[in-house]
Formats: structure tokens, C-alpha cells, sequence
């Protein structure tokens, strides 16, 4: 019961967007663990990330910068969804480790993720600077468990990701 959160912020990066985000619906979020990962030690993270843990009573783990790839990979195979938030980003990595291993994209509508995913069927595109939009989304995500449930039959039936069934049975 975690979601992942891509914890970039800056110049096109908009994580504070989605801790925003995730603090409007923080009502739902009691029974999952809110992992954010991220190249940079920032300090604007940091702070974010605590102040989300303490005013909401939530759990939070923010990895560490280096952590290693695949423990990145095996955070994205035990999310139900994951969230990727930039003003500007072409194909998202994150976004495809995601659809990979069975976690659900939330993926900014700055990327290309219309290409590798179907918006409202396998995955929900976003505005990366609105957090009542994202927190909607995830709500939507996160409440829909017929929705949920069938999400990696329907991801294998488009030809996305062949090893998305063998992760998602190694993983559950």
C-alpha cells in the first residue's frame, strides 16, 4: 500500500506540486506509506516531506539519492499508483518504470505519456501545477479498486510492458 512520488523540484521538476497534492487528500492516505525519491537532496523536499508526515499523521520515506536503481524499480513495483509531476519532460523514465511493473501512472500532461498510455483507462494525465486536479486523480485511483483490479489485464492487452504480469506476480 504505497505510492511514489518522483521528487523533483526546480526548474521543470514540480514535487512540491504533488505533496501539495497529496496533503488535500491526505484524509484517504492513512493506510499507505508515501515513498518520494529523488536526485537531489533538497532541502525544500525535506522540509515538504516532514511537514507532510507531522501535520497529517502520515507516513513518509524520503530515499536517500543514492539509492540504488533497482531499489528505485522494486519502490515502483510495490506502488499502487505513481506520481510524476515536471512542467517539462519528454518520455518520463519514471513513467515507463512504472507501467513496467504494474504501478499506476499519474504522469504530468508535459510529457509524452499520451503515447504509451491510454489517459483514464491504464493511466491519468495531469495538469503539473494544479494540486486539487492531482489530488482528484488520486483519490479516483486510489477509491476505484474494480478499476484498479483490472488495470494489468487491460496493460497487456494494449502490448504494453510483456513482463508487467511476471512483476506484478513476483510482487503480490
Amino acid at each position: 500500500r504505497n505510492i511514489l512520488l518522483k521528487g523533483y523540484q526546480g526548474w521543470a521538476g514540480r514535487a512540491l506540486v504533488g505533496i501539495k497534492a497529496l496533503s488535500i487528500c491526505s484524509d484517504i492516505l492513512n493506510d499507505y506509506t508515501i515513498v518520494i525519491y529523488s536526485n537531489t537532496n533538497s532541502e525544500d523536499i525535506k522540509i515538504a516531506s516532514q511537514l507532510l508526515s507531522q501535520d497529517f499523521n502520515l507516513k513518509v520515506v524520503l530515499l536517500d539519492e543514492n539509492t540504488p536503481h533497482d531499489t528505485i524499480l522494486y519502490n515502483h513495483s510495490l506502488a499502487r499508483i505513481s506520481i510524476g509531476l515536471s512542467i517539462g519532460d519528454a518520455i518520463s523514465t519514471s513513467l515507463l518504470e512504472a507501467m513496467a511493473v504494474g504501478s499506476f501512472p499519474i504522469q504530468s500532461c508535459t510529457s509524452c505519456a499520451n503515447e504509451w498510455f491510454d489517459n483514464n483507462i491504464t493511466g491519468y494525465i495531469v495538469p503539473p501545477e494544479d494540486p486539487n486536479d492531482i489530488a482528484n486523480y488520486i483519490r479516483k485511483a486510489l477509491s476505484d479498486d474494480d478499476f484498479q483490479h483490472g488495470l494489468l489485464d487491460r496493460l497487456v492487452a494494449r502490448g504494453r510492458g510483456h513482463d508487467v504480469e511476471r512483476a506484478h506476480d513476483r510482487h503480490t
